[in-house]
């Protein structure tokens, strides 16, 4: 939060009250504010564990770099043109002037829209792709007959030597490995020099990104008259044209939303963009494209490609700061793709640019390489404001203040209601809206409801049969249009909702049994349900959601998924590579050896290519990206089925084990499983309160999704295992030579009554090859997420509440 030397102090106190679920990183005041600010503060707010920061000038603010992170900044001024103009200064996401966290129905969406694209593309995530992704480099080099080491670059018998580009000068290579083209060595970039550059990269981003679009041009401008001066009159030309570009696409728009804001929309620069081209001009098209657009670059080549490393001191006379363009060489830069790209370069080209050079080749690209920035100024603050400096007056001739308290609640905690149509209702909607209507429902309370929140689409309406002939008759006489699909019930066991996966799912149920209504909110796996009222969110329910969006999105099905499909070549090249595997006809006892499969959709699978591989005496399934892809598959379709059971009833097919174990000699195990069915009288998973005095919340737990374990300890497996099923997920156990293999107890899953695809087994002679295809992360902290070591309390009730996604209940008082 920014607070200007004349903002309005009353009011930025108000606000950090009624948003003090929003926690603030820090806060910067401005120098002669800052002693009234921090008097206020103590009065007004009791505490100060917010850092406060002093600044004489706005030049004096220093952000930290949003990295992987949404960035969000509220300013506070009375001079609404310099307080946009500072905000357009700012690479954040999201800016609001004069107010914070008001997102008034449509921002919301706007953030889980792209948040996806960011943490795709996030330096981490690249990072740990670099560092998982070193071993094919190694051996790549290891074996190329065409790769020489050289003590020192200098020239040798008239052959030149070339480097690579990257913290703004040319480095050697660490290993001091090149590869010869036409009687010339050139640097064979090796995994450490991959990272260096791309740590390069991400520093000049930095530095480049918090420049303007103009400061940008400006600098690029330079680069025509040295190109001309070399004779490059072509490539002078290609970035003479996009030194026009603002003129061409208007980057700053902005418009009056839902009469109650104004947005501001422009954009952000990406991150770190990767280049290779064959062709000369169409690569220098595309690097004036992207710096224009505020990204750095790492250019690749090898000898198929296009060679810039000719240009590379004429780009620092120009002034471009040191990282912000980059050189990688390597003889064949399809190694290093999916360390850099995630994917294949054809692929992530396609995502970011156009071919030609049309006016939708210059403008698209420019929006794909960017992320839209949206700036909020509230209209609704005027009347506020207005009624607030006379509300002694209207206090002094009214006894009903009450309404005009109202009036200003809705003003400033609720306007969030007022959704925004076409965002709710474009092509990928973010939530799944339906209603249930039970026979002693108040039909006419229902059609007044439908009314009010019209602008909150339904997916489906459910009606019970005895009452849907007049309800349809009521919905033609009274809101005119019947454009929402209405499907009937005998019983609520006839209700079918969909799966939630990708989306927030918002249950409505009418019925004047409020002790029914609740037992069937609760027993409906969606994130919120409302009884007797819909999309009435006083003030805390969207907060919620925002809240909890991100979780759900990190293990969405789609996303792991695509991260499976983007990884199949590192699984693929370690498994032709390596001399442990063989390849088995069919899954039968050779000379007394006996051979393990891989188990998903409740039964024994062989693996796709036939491999195994070998480890005391026995042969274990080697899983490929194809085997891998089924069992989430499977994973995914036992989430659903386990999913909708309740605790208890999850809780009585896990108890079948324990008989079984016991009767196998397994008295530990039968223990573990045992004190995890007396886990309902160790903590209460549904729990209420009233809030504000309007609405009664429950809140209780749905599973999270499709969940990976691998444990070197047998008795820490059956644990987290239990745990993980209690909780409603379904489970894929992972293990190789050094970690527990569960093969033996699989059949006694399925004589439990465990349904198909809840619990799966992946073997691979190196688990830490799946660990980015399934974790999206290493092992160890992607368990460190969710799990506790030891036997205490806190290891069974942290555990159960991170893996589960919490859902309220909403019941007006």
């Amino acid at each position: 939060m920014i607070i200007l030397e004349d903002s309005d102090l009353y009011a930025v106190i108000n606000c950090l009250i009624i948003t003090d679920h929003f926690p603030l990183y820090k806060i910067w005041v401005q120098k002669r504010v800052h002693e009234k600010f921090v008097w206020l503060m103590k009065n007004y707010r009791s505490t100060l564990s917010i850092t406060i920061d002093t600044f004489q000038s706005v030049k004096d603010i220093q952000f930290l770099p949003y990295d992987n992170i949404i960035s969000i900044v509220s300013i506070w001024s009375e001079d609404i043109v310099a307080a946009k103009n500072l905000a357009l200064s700012i690479n954040s996401h999201v800016v609001f002037i004069n107010t914070y966290m008001d997102f008034y129905g449509s921002i919301l969406l706007w953030i889980y829209k792209h948040i996806s694209m960011q943490s795709r593309r996030n330096t981490e995530w690249v990072m740990n792709n670099i560092t998982h992704q070193n071993e094919p480099i190694i051996q790549n080099q290891e074996s190329s007959t065409n790769v020489v080491h050289l003590s020192s670059i200098i020239k040798i018998n008239d052959i030149s030597v070339g480097n690579l580009f990257y913290d703004g000068a040319w480095q050697k290579p660490i290993k001091s490995m090149y590869w010869k083209h036409n009687d010339s060595f050139w640097a064979n970039a090796t995994h450490t020099d991959i990272k260096k550059c791309y740590q390069s990269a991400n520093k000049g981003f930095k530095t480049w990104s918090n420049m303007s679009m103009k400061a940008r041009i400006q600098i690029l401008s330079r680069f025509i008259s040295i190109l001309k001066l070399n004779g490059k009159f072509v490539l002078a030309a290609i970035v003479e044209r996009w030194m026009r570009f603002p003129y061409l696409y208007e980057s700053i728009r902005g418009h009056i939303e839902n009469d109650m804001i104004e947005i501001l929309q422009t954009h952000i620069p990406l991150g770190v963009i990767i280049l290779r081209e064959e062709n000369e001009n169409i690569l220098f098209f595309r690097l004036m494209q992207t710096l224009i657009a505020g990204n750095s670059v790492i250019v690749m080549f090898d000898a198929n490609f296009c060679n810039l490393s000719s240009h590379y001191d004429m780009f620092s006379k120009c002034g471009i700061p040191p990282g912000v363009i980059n050189l990688l060489s390597h003889e064949n830069t399809s190694t290093l793709e999916f360390k850099l790209c995630l994917e294949d370069y054809a692929t992530y080209a396609n995502r970011y640019f156009l071919k030609g050079t049309s006016k939708e080749a210059y403008v698209l690209p420019f929006k794909r390489l960017t992320i839209t920035k949206r700036i909020i100024i509230p209209l609704l603050e005027i009347l506020g404001k207005t009624i607030y400096q006379n509300m002694l007056f209207f206090a002094s001739l009214f006894k009903h203040v009450d309404v005009i308290f109202t009036i200003l609640r809705y003003l400033t905690d609720y306007s969030v209601i007022i959704a925004n149509k076409s965002e709710v209702t474009s092509d990928k909607p973010y939530t799944r809206n339906e209603m249930i209507i039970l026979d002693d429902s108040d039909l006419y309370a229902v059609i007044n409801c439908l009314i009010i929140t019209d602008h909150f689409p339904l997916y489906k309406i459910w009606v019970q049969k005895r009452v849907h002939e007049k309800f349809v008759w009521l919905m033609k006489n009274y809101r005119s249009t019947l454009s929402i699909t209405i499907d009937t019930f005998q019983s609520v066991k006839d209700i079918q909702f969909l799966p939630y996966d990708n989306i927030i799912s918002i249950v409505s149920i009418w019925s004047e049994d409020i002790v029914a209504a609740k037992n069937l909110a609760l027993s409906i796996n969606s994130h919120v349900v409302f009884i007797n009222t819909y999309m009435d969110f006083y003030g805390s329910t969207l907060l919620w959601i925002y809240k909890h969006i991100s979780v759900q999105y990190e293990i969405n099905s789609e996303c792991m998924m695509l991260n499976i499909n983007y990884q199949h070549k590192l699984i693929n090249q370690n498994q032709e590579s390596n001399t442990n595997l063989v390849h088995l006809s069919s899954v039968v006892k050779i000379n007394d050896i006996s051979i393990g499969n891989l188990f998903y959709d409740g039964a024994w699978q062989k693996p796709i290519k036939g491999m195994y591989w070998k480890h005391n005496d026995s042969f274990w399934a080697n899983a490929t990206h194809t085997d891998i892809k089924k069992c989430y598959q499977s994973a995914n379709k036992g989430f659903k089925t386990w999913s909708n059971m309740s605790m208890k009833a999850r809780i009585q097919i896990l108890s079948r084990f324990i008989s079984i174990l016991k009767l196998n000699g397994k008295f530990v195990l039968a223990a573990i499983v045992e004190r995890w069915m007396r886990f309902p009288y160790l903590y209460d998973s549904i729990q209420g309160c009233i809030e504000n005095g309007m609405i009664e919340i429950l809140q209780t737990h749905i599973p999270l999704g499709v969940i990976i374990l691998r444990e070197e300890n047998e008795n820490i497996l059956f644990f987290r295992l239990m745990q993980t099923l209690i909780a409603g997920n379904s489970v894929i156990v992972m293990f190789d030579a050094n970690f527990c293999n569960l093969s033996s107890h699989y059949d006694m899953f399925s004589k439990c009554g465990i349904p198909p695809g809840v619990i799966n087994l992946l073997s691979h002679e190196n688990t830490s090859t799946l660990e980015l295809n399934l974790c999206l992360e290493n092992y160890a902290t992607y368990a460190n997420r969710y799990f506790l070591k030891g036997t205490s309390k806190e290891a069974y009730i942290v555990p159960f509440k991170r893996l589960t996604i919490i859902k309220q209940i909403s019941i007006p008082l």
